[in-house]
């Protein structure tokens, strides 16, 4: 169930899924003032379209604006690849942390996600075990939904 106001800026043309549909457009920073919530799932992408394909029809890309990652001419790989947690499927694709904070330096560049992702490397490097890290936040007991 999708809060109110995310429904209220879907139905007032606001809103914008991050996902790689057809027709997803190269979100850029000239969207700033177009978009007021963007929506990010947090899941593989064939779990994504599972959803959009079998939901009600708010996200789908004649309710809801779809927006892209721009590529890259330089591989920059998902952090996730790098510490060996997992294999991402295919160049490009990147964790839901990862699209978020490269989704606000593209739409907020005046934010600072240097911390989150110093964070996110922290705790990936204890993951793997390629080093011993003491990370800032505690993530040991976090819960999942």
């Amino acid at each position: 169930m999708l809060p109110k106001p995310v429904i209220d800026s879907i139905n007032e043309g606001t809103a914008a899924l991050l996902f790689p549909s057809a027709t997803a457009e190269v979100l850029t920073a000239s969207m700033r003032n177009e978009i007021s919530v963007l929506l990010v799932p947090d899941g593989s992408w064939p779990r994504v379209l599972h959803m959009l394909q079998h939901g009600d029809g708010r996200l789908r890309p004649n309710r809801v604006r779809h927006v892209r990652l721009p590529e890259s001419r330089i591989r920059f790989p998902s952090l996730y690849e790098v510490y060996g947690v997992r294999k991402e499927p295919a160049d490009g694709n990147v964790s839901t942390l990862e699209a978020v904070t490269r989704s606000l330096n593209i739409l907020e560049p005046e934010v600072d996600t240097q911390d989150i992702l110093a964070e996110f490397e922290c705790h990936l490097k204890d993951l793997s075990g390629s080093a011993t890290v003491q990370c800032d936040m505690d993530l040991s007991s976090a819960k999942e939904d």
